[in-house]
């Protein structure tokens, strides 16, 4: 079944989601559903441990949330990205393995997609985290596009929310610290780790390899570790 969840916890105290023992509990979003397990307007969530598999959507996205930690899942073979967190802001994913997805989601999608960061207040420091995730074999093989521009290990895409969705105007720039570190990304269509429209970022002793496989991709940003139009980044 999909999992609907729009309930909080509170600072400090998450409701989680766990496996007892971890990559055992499967979490499979049959045909005719979208994200499997699908985190609405929520906060203080952590998800941890599960085995992911969507049909069309993505394995584990947040939409409209802060504070929510993704931690230790396998999010693969699903049709939309692994991990997909958007319109958000403290977001920690880490040690997850990610492979196989972005294959036939029309809306070019990626191994772990952050999209439209939404500033939840103005602390100092980093307000996201992307740690030794492993993301590999995302490509967007059946997806029916004449040309495709993602199926990419991570990206950060639009921190700048300057693309026409719902709130983005409103929102401007997010001027916070995001950090992605030590992560394995290969084998994937798209970019390994790719910041796009976005500031602030460090990017540092990751490993990146054998990525921008996908021939419909035809963009001319073709680096195992693509930046573009962004300031303020440092890359490791």
């Amino acid at each position: 079944e999909a999992v609907l969840l729009r309930r909080s916890g509170t600072a400090g105290r998450y409701i989680t989601i766990r496996a007892v023992n971890p990559g055992a509990a499967r979490l499979v979003g049959p045909a005719g559903t979208y994200s499997a397990l699908l985190i609405r307007a929520a906060a203080w969530v952590r998800v941890e441990g599960l085995d992911v598999r969507a049909s069309v959507g993505h394995g584990i996205e947040a939409d409209g949330c802060h504070h929510i930690q993704v931690i230790g899942n396998e999010c693969h073979d699903c049709g939309g990205s692994g991990i997909s967190l958007e319109a958000g802001d403290y977001f920690l994913v880490e040690g997850n393995t990610v492979a196989r997805n972005a294959s036939t989601n029309p809306y070019q999608t990626s191994g772990i997609s952050v999209y439209q960061a939404r500033a939840y207040d103005s602390a100092a420091g980093f307000h996201i985290y992307l740690r030794r995730n492993l993301c590999h074999s995302n490509i967007e093989s059946a997806t029916g596009l004449a040309v495709t521009t993602e199926g990419n290990g991570i990206i950060l895409d639009d921190f700048h929310n300057s693309q026409p969705t719902a709130g983005s105007a409103a929102a401007g720039n997010y001027p916070y610290a995001t950090l992605v570190e030590n992560n394995i990304c290969v084998n994937n269509g798209g970019g390994g780790i790719v910041a796009y429209e976005t500031d602030n970022v460090t990017v540092r002793h990751n490993t990146v390899a054998l990525n921008n496989t996908d021939p419909l991709n035809t963009g001319t940003r073709r680096g195992q570790l693509q930046g573009s139009q962004g300031q303020d980044n440092r890359w490791v």
